[in-house]
């Protein structure tokens, strides 16, 4: 992704922002583990989006006023012993380079600018990302920050600036899907070489293990988010992802699971049969979640309500199980189907913004499921689709999902 990209997502964000407006976005810090051992780093999401920098502690500051706009990066100075250690600190032609941001100042400069320009303005607005999903959450750098500037100057009042970032983040460019696809094509790749080498008695993580290889052989950092990798009992289990139990001739295997590129997810489920073939019972619950994911999937088109997708396919699941005596009634449906068919995919593995009316360039997940965990069978199929002018474009139709293909996928 060249500067380019993130200059007209920076562009289209100052559009958005009122004069006399100063946004404050910070990269995010270092967590530490233990000792001296850090956590790995991943930068905030929507200072990437605007930026391109994925390193610790940089500052991005935007400054719209008297019709005009600045912008600059405070960075930190390099430190020659510790990069020793751990290498150099990013530089300033490499911050230039990638960002686009041609004003570039050290770290620790950054209150006095900061000063400088709210002293400047008659009403200056501060706009920063302080979102905060839970009351108790340990305060963060960037909300300490917040109280900071509050406490010091108590006539401004920060606002977040999230919502404002989220509504661009929906609508993705052609880099973006571009991305996307190719954390897809490196899904498939690992799900190939895991199918093919799936066999009756192999722990969860065992499988785990041949989707890891193929990836990082590939040059992938990180993982989308951690593979479930579920046999029988545990699949009813959605965010199972302990991976530390056996598999057995007859169980079901669900792999939800997703490369990262560039920080752009795949997220793609899958449900194949340990033994390499469906039995007539997993092939009839297969088939109701199949086609229920198709109904969903074939109703996509720009204009219509995100709930829509949901209220299709609990009609089709039940209208499946209906046939086959499961339960009677939508709410009956609720005991083996209990999550969303969708979520937007991005950025983040479950994307942000709000879920009104679907637009052209929004990508989606569609993953209809079934649990029946008296049973040990959870399935469920899940796609990554871009909405289109016109309709839909399943960006992961090559993965196999029908009851034949899965067969002779495993096969190899």
């Amino acid at each position: 992704m060249n500067s380019d990209f993130f200059m007209e997502n920076r562009k289209r964000l100052i559009e958005k922002i009122p004069e006399e407006s100063i946004v404050v976005l910070h990269s995010g810090h270092l967590r530490y583990k233990t000792g001296d051992e850090s956590y790995p780093f991943t930068p905030n999401r929507n200072f990437y989006y605007l930026t391109g920098l994925d390193r610790e502690k940089i500052i991005l500051m935007l400054v719209k006023t008297n019709k005009t706009v600045t912008e600059k990066l405070f960075i930190e100075d390099n430190d020659p012993v510790l990069s020793r250690w751990i290498g150099d600190k990013l530089n300033q032609e490499d911050a230039r380079a990638l960002s686009g941001v041609l004003s570039i100042e050290s770290y620790h400069l950054v209150e006095k600018h900061l000063h400088a320009e709210l002293n400047a303005m008659q009403q200056p607005q501060v706009w920063m990302d302080v979102e905060r999903r839970r009351w108790n959450e340990e305060i963060t750098w960037e909300q300490f920050f917040m109280n900071s500037i509050q406490s010091k100057y108590p006539h401004i009042s920060p606002r977040h600036i999230g919502p404002m970032i989220h509504s661009l983040r929906r609508i993705k460019q052609p880099e973006e899907i571009k991305f996307i696809e190719k954390a897809i094509e490196l899904t498939h790749m690992g799900l190939t070489e895991l199918v093919t080498h799936c066999k009756p008695g192999m722990y969860e993580h065992e499988m785990e293990a041949y989707f890891d290889f193929i990836l990082r052989k590939n040059g992938v950092k990180d993982k989308a988010f951690k593979t479930i990798a579920a046999c029988g009992r545990n699949a009813a289990i959605l965010h199972y992802c302990d991976n530390s139990c056996p598999s057995d001739n007859n169980d079901l295997l669900l792999l939800d699971l997703g490369a990262q590129w560039q920080y752009y997810s795949a997220d793609i489920t899958r449900t194949i049969p340990v033994c390499g073939h469906f039995s007539n019972e997993h092939k009839s619950l297969y088939q109701i979640v199949l086609d229920a994911q198709l109904a969903v999937i074939d109703a996509i088109k720009p204009g219509i309500p995100y709930a829509e997708l949901n209220k299709i396919a609990r009609q089709e699941l039940l209208k499946g199980l209906k046939t086959i005596g499961k339960c009677q009634t939508d709410a009956e449906l609720t005991e083996y189907y209990y999550h969303g068919v969708s979520h937007y995919l991005g950025l983040d593995t479950h994307d942000v913004g709000v879920r009104d009316e679907l637009q052209p360039g929004m990508v989606i997940t569609v993953e209809p499921g079934l649990y029946f965990r008296d049973e040990k069978i959870g399935i469920r199929i899940e796609d990554d689709v871009l909405i289109t002018k016109k309709g839909y474009q399943i960006l992961s139709s090559q993965i196999p999902k029908t009851i034949p293909d899965i067969e002779r996928w495993m096969k190899g």
